[in-house]
């Protein structure tokens, strides 16, 4: 059970924003907050690059 301390099953979104907020670009490990991620950024709440192969996230400033 590797991911019971995985915050984005309680919070969702909000625990993507919340490790998005200081604006740098993320890789994020657990592959609900991909998931989320990749729902945010086509939705448009994020902007998405690719970095070293792998999908990098951060808050739209």
């Amino acid at each position: 059970m590797a991911d019971t301390d995985d915050p984005e099953k309680a919070y969702g979104e909000m625990a993507v924003r919340c490790v998005l907020a200081d604006g740098h670009w993320r890789h994020l490990p657990w592959p609900a907050y991909e998931t989320t991620a990749r729902m945010m950024a086509e939705r448009g709440d994020l902007e998405a690059a690719e970095s070293i192969g792998r999908a990098v996230y951060r808050l739209k400033l």
